[in-house]
């Protein structure tokens, strides 16, 4: 995927320096030529060519999260709704973030590992997926 059209801080390709994240980021490096703003010199290109260091926390950043690491984020928000849900005498929720429902779709491996963990708690984990005048897609935890 290009990443210019991923939401996950990304490098600038010109200077090698981190960008925010955003549809289309934008390099706030003053001496990048890429941030349609620089002055740049000869002495400033020269600088623009030396390797950068990054930091591991950067890198990780750059990555993203990790299949299990994006299942933990996604499964404590559940946990709450669950919570939440059963106080109030509830069997069950339905989930239709991106999360679940595209990872239900596409059968992603971080969504296999946060059903894998609610089903060894014992939940009932049921994707659907309804296509009529629009798609309707989630995900059905009940205990």
């Amino acid at each position: 995927m290009n990443g210019d059209t991923d939401w996950r801080p990304s490098v600038c390709p010109q200077c090698g320096r981190l960008r925010h994240a955003a549809r289309h980021p934008i390099c706030k490096n003053p001496l990048c030529s890429m941030n349609g703003i620089s002055k740049t010199t000869n002495e400033d290109i020269n600088k623009i060519g030396q390797a950068k260091m990054i930091t591991a926390k950067e890198a990780r950043m750059l990555a993203g999260p990790t299949d299990a690491e994006a299942a933990n984020l996604a499964l404590e928000s559940v946990f709450a709704a669950i919570r939440k849900a059963a106080e109030n005498k509830q069997r069950s929720i339905t989930l239709r973030g991106d999360f679940w429902s595209e990872g239900g779709y596409r059968d992603a491996k971080s969504y296999k590992i946060a059903v894998e963990r609610l089903e060894e708690l014992d939940f009932d984990v049921r994707f659907f997926y309804e296509e009529n005048q629009f798609v309707d897609a989630g995900v059905v935890i009940s205990w």
